[in-house]
């Protein structure tokens, strides 16, 4: 068995992608590190097409696609950085698909979804080995403040901000227990990642506690404890955290860093409690976890009444002893008068 067979047995990414790049005859690494996006522009052997329209067919990860015949990236211009990790990933596909001895044994995976996420993961691992310095930090540092670790790594190289998240999670020792993330200018979550068996706060919101703590990085790193963290979309809360913010070298983005305050533990989830809305109803439960929410108002809906937050809408219908205006669940159920 070769050492390629090896690595795929054991679905070794990270290994794979730095043979790929130790043998790589095709371009300089240098220059490649220099500028990716030029060097490959030059490279006689793929065509690099600017391109607005998403991909039909290939393979692709939102920012490009590369497709193997003709070999050709299509890239969508986004930022700098975005662009350099998106060209580099595209061709670690190619590099795969054409390596004499790796192409075979990724097509000897035989469950073809475990060759994409093989294939795929590999040419993160290559960008990132590209784009980002080798790790000089020692561990204590990096176990200690990781968002000032993410915001240095990130001032330090041409690799994008879930790039630099995604490597520094990746150099965490198997103890180490945090929870890195991204604050955009308008306290969004752009990027989240855990090292351990806690989830990380869901992207595209915002999460008010997160927001907050970018807001106070404005004037230097912070680190301090957060009461609750921030909310899940079954509405449980993660509370009892340890946080460390930085802003990155641009002023603009946040890199946050999260971890249990119980140096043994994990993060505490306070379960939403459940009250229903509707006066007439006297449901109540320990938590909305399994309870299907509104997609108007974003609140759990009553398992009895069904009613959530939304104003009610009105039944037209009036107690004939109180003539109070009935809500649905007493139409179907009864007034107290009655």
């Amino acid at each position: 068995m070769s050492t390629r067979d090896q690595f795929a047995r054991e679905a070794d990414a990270e290994r794979i992608a730095h043979q790929l790049v130790v043998e790589c005859t095709q371009v300089s690494i240098p220059a490649l590190r220099e500028d990716p996006i030029g060097v490959l522009d030059r490279y006689a052997g793929i065509n690099v097409v600017y391109s607005s329209r998403q991909a039909e067919a290939g393979c692709g990860k939102g920012g490009g696609y590369y497709r193997a015949d003709p070999p050709t990236i299509y890239l969508h211009p986004s930022s700098s950085r975005r662009d350099a990790f998106t060209v580099l990933h595209e061709f670690a596909h190619h590099l795969q698909r054409h390596h004499p001895e790796w192409g075979f044994s990724l097509m000897d995976i035989r469950d073809s979804r475990q060759r994409m996420r093989v294939e795929e993961t590999v040419c993160d691992r290559f960008a990132a080995e590209i784009l980002l310095p080798p790790n000089q930090t020692d561990e204590e540092t990096l176990v200690s403040h990781p968002a000032d670790v993410m915001a240095q790594l990130f001032a330090n190289s041409q690799s994008s901000r879930s790039a630099v998240v995604q490597a520094v999670a990746g150099r965490m020792p198997a103890y180490a227990k945090w929870i890195l993330c991204v604050i955009d200018p308008k306290g969004v979550v752009t990027t989240s990642q855990s090292t351990y068996s806690d989830y990380s706060p869901g992207k595209k919101q915002i999460h008010t506690p997160l927001a907050q703590l970018a807001l106070e990085a404005q004037a230097g790193p912070v680190r301090r404890h957060l009461d609750e963290a921030y909310t899940f979309s079954t509405g449980a809360t993660m509370t009892g955290m340890w946080a460390e913010a930085c802003r990155d070298h641009e002023g603009r983005y946040t890199f946050v860093a999260l971890r249990p305050q119980r140096r043994y533990g994990v993060g505490q989830i306070l379960e939403e409690r459940f009250v229903c809305a509707n006066p007439s109803c006297s449901v109540e439960r320990d938590s909305t976890r399994n309870l299907r929410r509104c997609g108007k108002c974003g609140q759990p809906y009553c398992p009895d009444c069904v009613t959530c937050s939304c104003d009610p809408a009105s039944t037209g219908k009036q107690c004939p002893e109180c003539f109070t205006e009935l809500t649905p669940h007493e139409v179907r159920h009864g007034h107290e008068c009655a």
